[in-house]
């Protein structure tokens, strides 16, 4: 919801447009849009008890889209304020003519029937209702931000832009899994137990570096204790000498214990990308999984190697990998790892006394929307999700 009331975090104000509401001087303003009637402050004056006398909104609303707090604050306060309201089936009121109290009972006829369990309850409960019928619910939350009349029923205004708030709903409920129920188990992802138990090795340090790039701390001393541990003594910022994405690699794997042979799972104490070629150590596979080494040789005999964590719409292979812009960061790649095709893609490879079972293969919540963006610029807002502070990927993996 917020993305369209804001533009795509754009704007924290209605911009002046054909609307009336846009003339307002209490206008539209914060990611929910606190909104007046006219120069009548209304939700502002709500508001504005709320929080106290610290900001005075309503002699300067624009505060509301200047201060980022008061911005996110009247947002939540919105999603908990409005209520989808239910009107008694009473008699006609003094002030309304028999045709506004028929069109007004027939709208109350009408949403009682269509939402039942949503009338009388603010957003946020309503929001849980989408579970049992999202279409419906969702397009009532959607409604009651625009204003939903006591007279109006099923109808569609241009503002709406309910086309574009489900193409924002897809999206979200992608990035974080929700088909997984992330929130009721704690914030762990349940596919991660039995997949690629290296995974959670190499998600948790990618969380912990932030993005930092081999040349500062801590991120240089973690990489340099991967060389060490592949017997590597060059300088992780040695972009020759000492690539370091396949020493992560055969680290996070190294954490792992096989439950069967209790010890960690089949691996190299190596810093080369080509070290699963032709290693007993490794089996290679046919089709990708979550997890898999994923790797890419050039012609010099060198190349990159990271683990994967899904693809992309396009066909892209989103890669968890080390080295990656000199960080531990999500990228995505297709055939080669950059514009400049020396790296291309080799196979897919498992440590070799890793039993593959249905859990491991890419589901529909693995594959994600690459929007209008090329296989190049992907995984960024997985980053973003991981709390990844980096930059667009550039492709360089040395």
């Amino acid at each position: 919801m917020t993305s369209v009331e804001t533009g795509f975090f754009q704007t924290a104000g209605e911009i002046s447009g054909n609307t009336a509401s846009s003339q307002y001087f209490y206008k539209g303003r914060g990611l929910l849009q606190l909104t007046g009637n006219g120069n009548q402050p209304v939700m502002y004056s709500d508001y504005q008890q709320k929080i106290g006398t610290a900001h005075d909104i309503i002699g300067s609303p624009d505060l509301v889209a200047q201060k980022l707090f008061l911005a996110v604050d009247s947002g939540g306060w919105v999603w908990n304020q409005i209520k989808a309201p239910s009107w008694p089936a009473r008699g006609k009121k003094s002030y309304e003519t028999q045709t506004e109290f028929e069109a007004k009972m027939r709208a109350f006829e009408w949403k009682r029937n269509k939402f039942p369990k949503g009338l009388s309850k603010n957003l946020n409960e309503i929001a849980l209702l989408m579970k049992e019928n999202e279409e419906d619910y969702f397009f009532l939350i959607s409604r009651l931000l625009q204003g939903y009349l006591p007279t109006s029923t099923d109808d569609y205004p241009t503002t709406l832009h309910l086309d574009r708030r489900k193409q924002n709903l897809q999206k979200i409920k992608t990035w974080f899994k929700y088909d997984k129920n992330v929130c009721d188990s704690g914030g762990i992802i349940p596919e991660l137990s039995g997949r690629a138990p290296w995974m959670d090795v190499a998600l948790k340090l990618a969380k912990e570096m932030k993005g930092c790039v081999e040349s500062n701390e801590p991120m240089y001393s973690k990489a340099k204790s991967y060389l060490v541990y592949c017997n590597n003594s060059y300088e992780p910022t040695d972009g020759i000498n000492g690539p370091w994405c396949a020493a992560y690699m055969n680290w996070c794997i190294s954490q792992t214990t096989n439950p069967i042979t209790n010890v960690a799972y089949k691996h190299s104490n190596s810093a080369s990308s080509q070290a699963p070629l032709n290693n007993p150590k490794y089996k290679k596979i046919d089709e990708p999984i979550y997890g898999c080494i994923v790797v890419y040789r050039a012609n010099n005999g060198k190349g990159h190697t990271g683990f994967l964590y899904g693809k992309t719409k396009k066909g892209g292979y989103i890669l968890l990998g080390g080295n990656q812009d000199d960080t531990i960061k999500f990228s995505s790649y297709g055939e080669y790892t950059s514009r400049s095709l020396t790296k291309k893609l080799y196979g897919f490879y498992v440590p070799a006394d890793y039993q593959i079972t249905e859990k491991d293969k890419l589901s529909e919540s693995d594959i994600y929307d690459d929007g209008d963006n090329d296989i190049y610029n992907d995984g960024d807002i997985i980053n973003i999700l991981y709390g990844i502070k980096a930059g667009n990927n550039t492709g360089q993996t040395n």
